[in-house]
């Protein structure tokens, strides 16, 4: 496998684990829990989060 092969798959599966770990149930009005606070992202953000630690740029 590549390099560029094997982040492909690091990335798909970043993916897999936001949707096992972090995504949630469709919203029912009166019924679903609201966070009023928190961590608020998505798949997409942790998926750069990711690609940017690949590259090894980090930043505080």
């Amino acid at each position: 496998m590549t390099h560029i092969e094997i982040r492909k798959q690091i990335l798909e599966l970043t993916k897999e684990y936001y949707n096992a770990k972090f995504s949630r149930d469709e919203y029912i009005a009166g019924k679903s829990r609201v966070n009023y606070a928190g961590r608020v992202f998505d798949e997409k953000e942790l998926v750069n989060l990711v690609d940017s630690s690949l590259d090894f740029w980090l930043t505080e």
